[in-house]
């Protein structure tokens, strides 16, 4: 037996009491400081551990003594709390394992946590982890998820990977759910750099689920932590994907996402599908979130197309001629044609009555409450009603008319028409 500080195989093992065999030693407490494969600086330390070392077999076993032990990778900025880790000396090599009690079974394994200052004690757990002496890296397994700002990321395979200075390598075909507490989205195919416990930044793809239980794939790139700390993607979505809302409604455009929100922001254009002769179909502009089960497009009252043209929505009448004609977020026939009647507020689909519907949100969801409300049925029906607007100066005469009409594929408008002069 004996007691001090022992050297051996770029290592250093100190304490109180050793008890030597002819080819192994044990220390029931002692502290343990190893050097790396280059010898130049210290890569890996722990206090108060029970260590037993066999020379002949080439390996150390050491064991914590209390549930505070950890180990220091100073290289890595990391430290480790342990249950227990055997060293390779050949293989310059450290496998740190879980242990088997009630506590660690409940922890699922050893906390790896990040101590350099910029990266907020980043942290994961791992029941089973290699240290190599010759390039300083920490290979984490089974680690079944890391905690990041507002997400939970999960690691393909379980794998992660420690470098020098704290640097993650990272994370490829990850998935990720966000936020922890809404848990409204998941992500999949991702590609993350996790730079601190409140940052990360890569791609995903997500998949947009429609009414019907259609799913839509959306690329975000990129996908990262806001100001508020949550999670938050861009992605563009473009016309030859033939994305869609629904059945309905065509898109292409910006989609942006925020965690802590149920619905998707989209900045683009809307198609309507339908193949009615004389009515045009326009990408209309719009800027809403949207809910996929309850579509509602926002019309404003002068709506664009995506190249920011005019569109109509209702009947015009040709200036030069007595003419009327139906649209439906399309363009007029000139310009210069005059909108009779016009609805704004939102464009709906009615899957009951198989129409496309524009009026204000009450109108749209029953209520009886004023305002113009126009119609496009999938058999080319347009019909509508509300006040008429004959761009007609009468002094002081104030002409009041509404109107409800229905145009059908003959080119054949069926109108009433309600005046009240003032």
């Amino acid at each position: 037996s004996g007691s001090g500080k022992m050297e051996f195989v770029q290592s250093e093992l100190e304490s109180e009491k050793f008890v030597y065999k002819m080819e192994d030693f044990n220390a029931d407490t002692s502290n343990f400081k190893l050097k790396g494969s280059d010898a130049a600086s210290l890569a890996f330390s722990t206090d108060n551990v029970n260590a037993h070392i066999n020379f002949k077999e080439r390996w150390g076993e050491f064991k914590s003594n209390g549930q505070g032990s950890f180990v220091d990778f100073p290289e890595n900025q990391y430290i480790c709390y342990i249950d227990q880790f055997k060293w390779f000396m050949d293989q310059e090599d450290i496998q740190i394992t879980a242990g088997t009690d009630a506590k660690s079974m409940e922890m699922g394994g050893s906390k790896f946590i990040s101590v350099h200052p910029a990266q907020d004690s980043l942290q994961f757990v791992s029941p089973s982890a290699h240290f190599s002496l010759k390039d300083y890296t920490i290979a984490a397994e089974d680690v079944k998820k890391i905690d990041v700002a507002d997400a939970e990321i999960y690691p393909d395979g379980g794998d992660v990977m420690v470098l020098k200075h704290a640097r993650m390598q990272p994370l490829e075909s990850a998935k990720i759910m966000a936020n922890r507490t809404t848990r409204y989205h998941n992500f999949y195919d991702a590609t993350i750099d996790i730079t601190s416990r409140k940052s990360y930044k890569g791609k995903a793809t997500y998949d947009y689920v429609d009414v019907a239980g259609q799913k839509r794939a959306i690329k975000f790139d990129p996908l990262t932590v806001d100001s508020a700390f949550q999670s938050y993607g861009r992605g563009e979505v473009k016309e030859e994907e033939n994305f869609t809302l629904s059945p309905n409604f065509k898109y292409k455009g910006t989609v942006e996402l925020y965690a802590s929100k149920p619905n998707l922001r989209y900045t683009g254009s809307t198609r309507i599908v339908h193949n009615c002769e004389g009515i045009g179909s326009s990408w209309l502009k719009f800027d809403a979130e949207i809910d996929p089960k309850e579509i509602f497009i926002p019309i404003e009252k002068n709506p664009r197309d995506a190249a920011g043209k005019a569109v109509s929505t209702g009947i015009a009448l040709q200036k030069d001629s007595t003419r009327i004609y139906p649209t439906f977020l399309s363009p007029k026939i000139n310009t210069g044609d005059i909108d009779i009647i016009a609805a704004e507020g939102y464009l709906f689909y009615d899957n009951i009555t198989k129409e496309y519907r524009i009026s204000n949100k009450e109108k749209l969801k029953g209520a009886t409450v004023p305002g113009n409300f126009i119609s496009l049925s999938e058999n080319c029906i347009a019909s509508g009603q509300g006040k008429l607007d004959l761009g007609l100066n009468l002094g002081q005469v104030q002409l009041t008319p509404a109107v409800s009409y229905t145009h059908l594929r003959a080119h054949e408008t069926k109108a009433n028409l309600v005046c009240r002069l003032l």
